[in-house]
């Protein structure tokens, strides 16, 4: 599948039905815990979460317009959101189908729609005119215990068209680089032209197989895990590497991909987006007195002493 084909309308429309339906999906979960908690945050919670993103609403049908499936097409999905997802996207076609037979004049949300896909598809066309904006910076403790100080940093791209561009990049880009992984890999593979996702019930699987292999033999173990992996990454190191990547195998990678690759790299650093937070006030209420830890010195003394663009989402 080219690069384009990813940005079709088509697709645009099944992933924004995807984050409707995720929305629905979050707020009856907790609708149902409102209902059964008398916990003020609990409470609170539900508040922040029963407003739908004026954003994603704006452009798809109202939850009272969406079509209701019938019995034997609810027994086709294995989840409620995906159900809610292919009863959104339904909704959309047949109401397209509607306006071209000028049964129906297109409501607002329609043309809404409209435009949002004009957008999507000029940012496609001139990936320079306008860049990927800089996440929102959220914490998060990283224990939920009252001696916890430090905090995990979240970053949320809020801005619409940057989501849907940053997701289906990354899919075009894993679709693209799949061939290339080990068997032995399982984690950021491609669904496209398989029966099945690899999950990490596949893992278990193999595993099994070695064990029973390996009956009479004693069978060890290990587990690595490197100290803020993703917050260590120096961003001209990925370029390398990925500019390497191509070279060695002969790969070619859409130019507008590799200019939202770049734009996605500069929109976010831990060094400057997030440990400046720490000396900032940005904490404060119930996190106040915590902070960001990272290992600055080591990194920027013994790694990348000419590089400040450190740390990846």
């Amino acid at each position: 599948m080219k690069f384009e084909d990813y940005f079709q309308p088509a697709n645009v429309i099944k992933l924004l039905c995807k984050y409707r339906a995720k929305v629905a999906l979050d707020r009856h979960k907790s609708h149902l815990l409102a209902d059964i908690s008398k916990s003020e945050k609990t409470i609170e919670d539900f508040k922040k979460k029963c407003l739908t993103p004026n954003e994603i609403t704006k452009l798809l049908p109202p939850r009272r317009k969406w079509y209701k499936p019938n019995k034997d097409e609810r027994a086709k999905f294995a989840s409620s959101q995906k159900l809610q997802e292919y009863a959104i996207n339904k909704t959309i076609k047949t109401e397209g189908l509607r306006i071209k037979s000028n049964i129906t004049t297109k409501p607002d949300w329609y043309i809404e729609l409209d435009e949002f896909l004009k957008r999507i598809n000029e940012r496609i066309s001139n990936p320079s005119k306008e860049s990927i904006k800089q996440p929102k910076i959220v914490a998060i403790l990283k224990e939920n215990t009252p001696s916890c100080n430090e905090c995990r940093p979240i970053s949320l791209y809020d801005d619409l068209e940057d989501k849907i561009i940053i997701s289906q990049t990354a899919k075009y880009l894993t679709d693209l680089f799949d061939p290339y992984f080990l068997d032995c890999s399982y984690a950021f593979r491609s669904v496209k032209g398989k029966k099945s996702p690899v999950t990490h019930h596949d893992t278990i699987l193999k595993l099994c197989e070695y064990r029973s292999r390996h009956q009479s033999e004693d069978v060890y173990a290990s587990e690595c895990d490197i100290q803020k992996f993703y917050d260590c990454l120096n961003h001209i190191e990925i370029l390398n590497a990925f500019d390497e990547f191509q070279k060695r195998n002969q790969v070619i990678v859409h130019p507008t991909a590799v200019t939202f690759f770049k734009q996605y790299l500069d929109s976010y650093s831990f060094s400057k987006d997030v440990y400046p937070l720490n000396k900032s006030g940005y904490f404060k209420d119930k996190l106040l007195g915590c902070n960001f830890k990272w290992v600055e010195e080591e990194l920027l003394t013994s790694f990348y002493p000419e590089q400040k663009e450190i740390g990846l989402r």
